[in-house]
């Protein structure tokens, strides 16, 4: 039962704390609430208890009634605040306050020392007003208690009363009422110190909460700070690499229409020639053999040319080439293609040798055009690079679900760090050899990337000075019933 009714009492003292105050007030203005609703409630029961006490002791209506009067006057505070009228509530418990100190001030002699409560006054005057709020209300709410202490010390001067009335006292039962008001005094300024202590811990808390906020912030800010600078420099580094890959770019393409422009004026010229000696009137209009042969050649040249530039336009354009699959003569293919280029090796002086293995096949299926594109672009660049005396090896093989066209020159080789830019438009290994040799710089990069279209590879291995090893990969796809 003990610890019911305390649980009761711990409810309705929350209850009482809590009166008037919302979710959606801040705390600075819960805490001025409070602070009325809490000075209200002790003081209500102290003027009771306190009223009778001193009635008991000098048998004085005069004391009694007044504070029994001012016990619902307390009570009628929280019922304001309850309504929400906080600033009612505010000067209503400074005119109750100013009201005990004038009538037991003016009632009971100087030596009861009632005028101290003006300090208290004073106190929660500061307490219930807003640092930052309107400050007639607040000054007002100060002037008023040092009004009624004047008026009390005035009474005391004069032999005023309260209207007339006042209460004989004893030295005896006056030493004793003193006494008893300063407990009253130092319990209600301990209350009030206690609710200043409470608003500066909870403007610590605030103040310390704020300042680890400010401290995450301001740490927070130095990372984001660090981590821009980093992203800024990395960036800038990206910004100067980019820069330099497209001014090497530009470099290699304003390179590559000049060597195109050559490319194409070779073959050009050849085919001019013929035209003028077969307008020579001494040709009597009649083509030999070996004009023939040389208008078919510089022909299938600018051919090939031009179907490189489409190629590459395709590949800077990211355009998909549709692969049109179909049996394809590979074995008699590659003595044709052999056959052709052998004409161009025997005027450089170069053997061309054939090996393939008995395994491979006589016909695949694949696409013809883009597959003996990979292999005219290998094979044109071996016979190219390659010096008089020396020779081209050809091999074809099978291994593992895959066919091979391996093609190994006795050219000048390639240095490692430059194999990866033949892959690239535009880029040749070694601009001074290519200069010599001639080429327009982009028939490794298309067919690098013809060859992937049809599931394979073409890998580069080069020896400065002794040669290069081209290796072809693709599937392996045979039709049907063809031998091999």
């Amino acid at each position: 039962m003990g610890v019911d009714l305390l649980q009761n009492l711990k409810t309705w003292r929350d209850r009482i704390y809590g009166l008037g105050v919302l979710d959606t007030y801040s705390k600075e203005d819960g805490r001025r609430i409070r602070v009325v609703n809490v000075i209200a409630a002790v003081t209500s029961i102290l003027v009771a208890i306190y009223g009778i006490v001193f009635f008991l002791i000098s048998r004085n209506q005069i004391i009694l009634w007044p504070a029994i009067a001012c016990t619902p006057m307390f009570w009628g505070i929280l019922l304001l605040n309850h309504k929400r009228r906080y600033d009612a509530a505010r000067f209503g418990l400074l005119g109750i306050f100013s009201f005990i100190m004038l009538y037991y001030g003016s009632i009971l002699s100087k030596e009861a020392d009632v005028q101290v409560l003006a300090i208290f006054i004073i106190s929660i005057t500061v307490l219930m007003s807003k640092p930052d709020g309107d400050k007639l209300p607040r000054g007002s709410a100060m002037v008023i208690p040092f009004i009624f202490l004047i008026v009390v010390e005035l009474g005391y001067k004069y032999n005023w009363g309260f209207f007339g009335l006042k209460a004989p006292m004893t030295a005896e039962v006056l030493e004793m009422y003193r006494w008893l008001i300063i407990p009253i005094v130092v319990v209600l300024n301990y209350l009030v110190v206690s609710l200043y202590q409470k608003g500066i811990e909870d403007l610590l808390v605030t103040l310390r909460n704020r300042n680890n906020t400010l401290r995450k912030s301001r740490d927070e800010n130095q990372k984001q700070k660090k981590q821009l600078q980093v992203n800024s420099e990395k960036l800038a580094e990206e910004v100067k690499a980019r820069t330099a890959e497209l001014d090497r770019a530009n470099q290699s393409k304003a390179i590559f229409i000049s060597e195109l422009s050559n490319e194409i004026s070779g073959p050009l010229q050849g085919i001019l020639e013929v035209t003028r000696q077969l307008s020579d009137p001494a040709s009597g209009g009649r083509i030999t053999p070996q004009q023939l042969r040389s208008i078919r050649a510089n022909s299938d040249e600018l051919q090939q040319l031009i179907r490189n530039v489409h190629h590459l336009s395709e590949m800077e354009e990211g355009k998909a080439t549709q692969l049109h699959l179909r049996p394809f003569e590979i074995k008699a293919w590659l003595d044709d293609a052999i056959r052709y280029y052998s004409q161009d090796a025997r005027r450089q002086s170069v053997e061309l040798l054939k090996e393939i293995d008995p395994r491979f096949p006589s016909a695949v299926i694949t696409d013809p055009d883009v597959l003996g594109d990979v292999i005219h672009h290998v094979l044109s660049n071996a016979v190219k690079f390659t010096e008089a005396h020396k020779s081209v090896r050809i091999r074809g093989f099978m291994n593992a679900g895959k066919l091979f066209i391996q093609i190994c020159d006795q050219g000048t080789g390639i240095a490692m760090d430059k194999i990866p830019s033949l892959f690239r438009p535009f880029d040749q290994g070694d601009r001074e050899i290519c200069r010599k040799y001639g080429g327009s710089g982009f028939g490794l990069a298309i067919a690098k990337r013809q060859i992937e279209l049809l599931g394979g590879d073409l890998q580069i291995s080069s020896t400065l000075g002794e040669g290069t090893n081209f290796l072809i990969s693709w599937p392996a796809n045979v039709p049907a019933r063809v031998g091999v």
